[in-house]
């Protein structure tokens, strides 16, 4: 329920595969309804709300913001749960695999099918590779990667379907 309630005062739901652009007003709206239903976030930027665990709140882009590599920081690879890099952000920063499953939003919900954009702002060519739980056989299946820097705004078919990221040198 709060998880529901968070994502409509935080003007989430109902994104289409359009490009969302909105005012500085609306986006104000949206970071004081997350940290009102969040006390110890705090607000990093005008845009984004931090959690205690590194997770981030960001929201839909206003007209004329910065670039989307903005949001994630240079080294990292970041999981956004809504199309256009908004949402919530999880950064990943040390090589290694990284089961979404272990991983929960602050509205308590797991990362796992739970990503629809991302970027890779790792450096020199550094590998992110993204795959799916194949519940049937018990291991995870590659289903997207990329090379830094690389960024995806709709994930199309394989939206909502990461499980795990994994990044490489």
């Amino acid at each position: 329920m709060i998880g529901c309630l968070l994502a409509v005062a935080a003007g989430l739901v109902g994104f289409s595969g359009a490009a969302f652009a909105q005012s500085a007003a609306t986006e104000a709206a949206q970071v004081n309804a997350v940290l009102a239903a969040n006390p110890t976030a705090h607000q990093r930027d005008a845009s984004s709300v931090e959690f205690p665990d590194g997770t981030r709140f960001i929201a839909a882009p206003r007209i004329g913001a910065a670039s989307p590599a903005a949001s994630c920081r240079r080294g990292a690879v970041c999981i956004y749960s809504e199309p256009n890099f908004t949402g919530f952000s999880k950064p990943f920063v040390a090589y290694g695999g990284y089961n979404l499953a272990a991983y929960y939003m602050p509205n308590g919900v797991k990362w796992a099918h739970q990503t629809s954009s991302y970027i890779n702002n790792q450096t020199g060519g550094a590998k992110a590779n993204f795959a799916r739980y194949d519940a049937t056989g018990g291991y995870f299946v590659g289903i997207d990667e990329c090379r830094a820097y690389c960024a995806k705004a709709h994930l199309g078919s394989i939206d909502n379907m990461i499980d795990k990221v994994t990044l490489t040198p």
